[in-house]
């Protein structure tokens, strides 16, 4: 009982992370657009996120067009429909054997 409460809060605490990740995301993009120089915000976000977008490039080439890079839609559609719901159903799963 007390191993699926703890799965079932494990499942809470991944999703809020997961929605900040798609947030980080998404000002990632955005701060692309804008020349911030050396602000450490700045190097902190695109420390997480690079290296999603660079594999993501290598990957599917295409997402770059033209200049225009589509690797932070590709990761934002990525994560809300696959990671979100296999990784959050996996761990309620494995939480409702513990519960009963």
């Amino acid at each position: 009982m007390f191993i699926g409460e703890m799965l079932i809060k494990l499942a809470w605490a991944l999703n809020h992370v997961i929605n900040i990740y798609v947030w980080i995301v998404i000002a990632s993009a955005i701060m692309s657009w804008v020349n911030f120089g050396q602000n450490p915000i700045v190097s902190f976000i695109r420390k997480i996120t690079e290296p999603v977008f660079n594999f993501v490039r290598g990957l599917l080439p295409f997402t770059v067009i033209r200049g225009v890079d589509f690797s932070p839609i590709v990761v934002v559609l990525g994560i809300e429909f696959f990671v979100r719901p296999v990784l959050l159903r996996a761990v309620l799963l494995i939480a409702r054997i513990f519960t009963g």
